[in-house]
């Protein structure tokens, strides 16, 4: 199968498994988000259904802010490095950016949260998967974008049609994980579920799906709605819902560097 994989997938599969491994020398927990790290987990289904592969560009990753010199200091070694201005933006929205002239890499760098549109808080979950964060953690990095992509909408059908829907976090999309959070926060709610939707849409018509694979990524699609739809919501969340969509429901995406 590797040796299907195209260059630039090869590169930064194996520069992410060299980064995190290095960082754990050091002593600091450190995990890919994103596309490539979806990728890591779902070569099988990529390989079997090749219409749903996208090219792979860059590098996401989180660490705990706890960690930040140790972390910093395993870039440098690995070859990657920070400019001032990005070292500033860093302290003020916990997210920074890396470049290795030598592999022309970039690295998106976040500390303890994912804040897109929505907030991820991931305290406590780099530890579930010694690579990335976990499988339900990354099916929400992308289902909370409001404008998601096709490029997204590729890498949750990826996820799914790679993974079963169940409880825990080893190689399994956590649906209590994923029902917990969504459950206190109507906003994060209706994100996901609109964006579930569009993935059900694209699952339908995407020619490059064998039709048992379009039924079963529908089946976990439903199966996750079920679920999400039976957890108990909380006062704050029923209170939101009333308002629904009238008042904005999201949070703007803010540029962390010009020009990336």
């Amino acid at each position: 199968m590797e040796g299907r994989l195209s260059l630039d997938e090869k590169l930064l599969l194996d520069e992410l498994a060299r980064i995190v491994n290095h960082a754990e020398r050091r002593g600091a927990i450190l995990r890919g988000l994103g596309a490539t790290a979806i990728r890591s987990h779902s070569l099988s289904f990529a390989e079997k259904c090749l219409a749903i592969r996208r090219d792979l560009t860059d590098l996401d990753l989180i660490a705990y802010s706890k960690d930040g010199q140790r972390v910093m200091e395993s870039f440098k070694e690995c070859g990657y490095h920070q400019d001032r201005a990005r070292a500033y933006i860093a302290t003020v929205v916990g997210r920074t950016i890396l470049e290795n002239p030598d592999v022309h890499l970039i690295i998106d760098l976040f500390f303890d949260r994912l804040s897109y549109n929505h907030t991820l808080d991931l305290k406590g979950r780099l530890e579930q998967d010694p690579l990335t964060i976990p499988l339900a953690d990354l099916f929400l990095e992308k289902t909370q974008i409001v404008q998601v992509n096709e490029k997204d909408v590729k890498d949750c059908v990826l996820l799914l049609g790679e993974h079963s829907i169940g409880e825990g976090d080893k190689e399994i999309v956590n649906v209590s994980r994923i029902s917990k959070i969504l459950s206190g926060d109507w906003g994060f709610y209706y994100t996901v579920s609109t964006n579930m939707q569009k993935i059900a849409d694209y699952a339908k018509t995407f020619q490059g799906l064998a039709e048992d694979d379009r039924i079963d990524i529908l089946s976990k699609i439903q199966q996750l709605r079920n679920a999400i739809e039976a957890y108990p919501k909380s006062f704050a969340w029923k209170m939101r819902a009333r308002v629904g969509t009238g008042k904005k429901w999201y949070d703007d995406v803010e540029e962390l560097y010009a020009g990336h």
